[in-house]
């Protein structure tokens, strides 16, 4: 699961520097373009906190941040 995550944000340069944004600040998140936000949202990866995007598990947090940042 987490792996197929990886490889289709590999795929995808734009979503993945949003994806690194958000990690970056997994507290309050990270204002990102609203096409990423949804990819993101619809894989799972994040939830929408008013205008900002945050990780929606800390297993994902663990598991993405040693890849991204």
């Amino acid at each position: 699961h987490l792996r197929r995550h990886w490889e289709v944000m590999q795929r995808q340069p734009q979503l993945l520097d949003a994806f690194r944004q958000v990690l970056q600040d997994p507290e309050h998140g990270a204002q990102i373009d609203t096409l990423m936000a949804y990819q993101l949202e619809r894989m799972g990866l994040v939830r929408l906190a008013g205008n900002s995007t945050v990780v929606s598990s800390e297993l994902y947090y663990k598991y993405y941040k040693t890849r991204l940042l």
